[in-house]
């Protein structure tokens, strides 16, 4: 018994609007999670949210590899958020079936209003980009916006690209630019 052609379109629409999203500003994943939960109702959720991951991989070291083309990189730093990110990502896919999607789902909703509220608030968000020497403070930062970015991501992970990005900016006064090229690694 095969899939029906319309629930394979449907897979597509959704796969690649949430990778051309994902790769401009991050949160593909609330565009493909609803579409795969509403595709098979019946799914359970921490399986659609490691199909989600599973696919999303390939789109976001896709993107990695362009950033890092055309992007001065810190390697150091991208190390530090690398590691952060993939082991509290693992600590929250562990703890995914521990906490109440009930609890999760409205929380990052307004995690994700907060963060559009202050990018309108504060018109020159992500616009400059000063070089900047890598300290001790930074990398410490870095590891601890990755840590809890990263545990997220393993938890949930619609918005981790557009948390990660908010995070760099704010906390690491890097240009969107920058930030977006960083949180493909920590994503």
């Amino acid at each position: 018994m095969g899939m029906e052609w319309d629930v394979i379109l449907s897979l597509i629409f959704f796969a690649f609007s949430a990778g051309a999203i994902d790769a401009a500003v991050g949160g593909g994943g609330l565009i493909q999670i609803p579409g795969i939960m509403s595709t098979f109702p019946n799914m359970s959720t921490a399986t659609v949210i490691g199909t989600n991951k599973v696919s999303s991989i390939f789109g976001t070291a896709s993107a990695a590899y362009t950033f890092a083309k055309k992007v001065k990189l810190q390697w150091k730093l991208l190390a530090v958020i690398a590691i952060c990110a993939l082991i509290s990502s693992f600590a929250g896919a562990a703890c995914l079936s521990l906490i109440p999607q009930s609890v999760l789902r409205p929380f990052v909703f307004v995690m994700l209003i907060v963060i559009a509220i202050y990018t309108l608030v504060k018109k020159n968000f992500g616009q400059v980009h000063t070089e900047q020497k890598i300290t001790t403070k930074m990398l410490v930062l870095a590891g601890i916006g990755s840590l809890a970015i990263g545990f997220y991501d393993g938890i949930f992970g619609p918005g981790t690209g557009s948390f990660f990005i908010f995070f760099f900016i704010r906390f690491l006064q890097v240009d969107f630019l920058h930030a977006s090229a960083l949180s493909k690694i920590g994503n």
